[in-house]
C-alpha cells in the first residue's frame, strides 16, 4: 500500500517510474560513500599535517619520558576536540535545515534522533579510523630523529 502511494506520488511529481527511483537511490548512495571517503581523507591530511608540525615537540616529550600511549593520546585528544566541534555544528545545522527536507522524508521526521545518532556514529568511527595512522606514527618516532626532523624550514 505504502509503496504504491510512494510510486504514485513520485510519478505525479516527477513523471517517472519507481524503477527510476532505485537508480536515483543507488546514485545517492555512491555519492554519499565518495563524500564520506573524501571527508576521511581530508581529516587524515589535516591531522597528519598537524602531527608533522608538532614533530619536534613530540620528540622532546618522548625524550623527557612520555610513553607512546601518552603521545598517541595527545594526538587523539586533539582530533576528538575537532570532531566534537564538527559534530556539534553539523547536528545544529542539520536540525535547522531539516525543515526544508520535510517534503522529501518518507515516514520519518527530519529531526529523527535515530538518524542523527546513526550519522554521528558513522562519522565518529570514520574520524577515529582516519586519526589512528597519524597518532600511531607520532607514537613510534625516535626522539632523536623527531627532534632533527622537526626543525622548521
Amino acid at each position: 500500500m505504502l509503496q504504491s502511494l510512494i510510486a504514485y506520488w513520485f510519478h505525479a511529481r516527477f513523471g517517472a517510474d519507481l524503477a527510476d527511483l532505485g537508480w536515483i537511490f543507488f546514485g545517492v548512495q555512491i555519492l554519499s560513500g565518495i563524500s564520506l571517503l573524501l571527508a576521511a581523507l581530508g581529516l587524515y591530511g589535516v591531522l597528519a599535517y598537524a602531527v608533522r608540525q608538532r614533530t619536534r615537540e613530540m620528540g622532546i616529550r618522548m625524550a623527557l619520558g612520555s610513553t607512546a600511549a601518552q603521545v598517541r593520546g595527545l594526538v587523539l585528544r586533539q582530533a576528538a576536540a575537532v570532531l566534537g566541534i564538527g559534530l556539534a555544528v553539523g547536528i545544529a545545522g542539520a536540525a535547522v535545515l531539516g525543515r526544508w527536507l520535510t517534503s522529501l522524508a518518507f515516514e520519518i521526521s527530519p529531526w529523527d534522533p535515530r538518524i542523527f545518532l546513526a550519522t554521528a556514529s558513522l562519522l565518529t568511527i570514520t574520524a577515529l579510523v582516519a586519526t589512528w595512522l597519524p597518532a600511531r606514527r607520532a607514537s613510534r618516532m625516535e626522539p632523536r630523529i623527531a627532534m632533527q626532523q622537526g626543525e622548521c624550514p
